[in-house]
């Protein structure tokens, strides 16, 4: 049985962001980027989400590789995770996989965002509404809803470091250029990106949502996503009569043969 966690988001804008649009002329003159707001933001965090370099850092954490790559079964009693020990030794915490060519035994980065892709991720973007679902399925229900906390948490903190190092090397500058700039006109307009730049660095210090605010949190689920049960007495009916039908065709074939 698989398990499908999900969490519906939208851009953390605050006032201090919106208020940043009356800078942007003078912000791209000086060089200087102010951070993305509105549907362009949405869709940067989603490519952030998507991308290697993000699942790169969500290996990181205790427990995740072996949770992605080498799951075999949910305890629902203990809601403990097995996993297969032909990939992965929990109890000494080894990959002992067989591999081929160039791969090692621990799995790279590069297939865990294979899997994280095709089989765990799922991310949807409705532009009218700014509405953002991410999804992720596994065979444990306790790993969806804490990976996919970890991702929302991770990808705002990622964006946080991003606009908080743009905005620092920025406030460097204008400083530096407010103290050689005898012209008042000029001086005020540096002022006003500086401000803009300071409001940055508040609202990135204050909000833990800083760019993704969840309005539907991960949860556990307790009904599993797959497979479905209709599915599985299709299939059933369906693989008892061509059973039957192949029986009866030999046994005729038999009997022909026998005469």
């Amino acid at each position: 049985d698989y398990y499908k966690s999900e969490s519906i988001l939208i851009s953390s804008d605050s006032q201090s962001s919106n208020s940043m649009g009356q800078f942007s002329g003078m912000a791209s003159l000086a060089g200087i980027t102010l951070p993305s707001s509105g549907n362009f933001e949405v869709e940067e965090m989603i490519e952030i989400i998507k991308s290697r370099k993000f699942v790169q850092h969500l290996i990181s954490f205790q427990g995740v590789l072996p949770a992605i790559m080498a799951p075999e079964s949910f305890n629902k009693i203990t809601g403990k995770l097995k996993y297969d020990p032909e990939i992965y030794d929990e109890e000494n915490d080894l990959w002992v996989r067989s591999v081929s060519g160039n791969r090692a035994s621990k799995p790279s980065f590069l297939e865990v965002h294979k899997v994280y892709i095709s089989q765990l991720l799922s991310i949807a973007y409705d532009p009218v509404s700014g509405l953002v679902s991410v999804k992720i399925e596994h065979l444990s229900p306790i790993f969806a809803k804490e990976f996919l906390q970890l991702i929302i948490n991770e990808a705002n903190n990622k964006k946080r470091e991003s606009d908080l190092k743009t905005s620092s090397n920025a406030l460097a500058y204008l400083r530096s250029e407010l103290e050689n700039t005898p012209f008042i006109s000029i001086r005020n307009s540096i002022n006003q990106l500086i401000k803009s730049q300071l409001e940055i660095q508040m609202t990135a210090k204050i909000n833990d949502e800083y760019s993704l605010k969840s309005l539907e949190p991960p949860f556990i689920p307790e009904e599993k996503s797959k497979p479905s049960r209709f599915f599985i007495a299709i299939m059933g009916f369906l693989l008892g009569v061509l059973l039957s039908s192949l029986f009866i065709i030999l046994k005729f074939i038999a009997r022909d043969n026998n005469r």
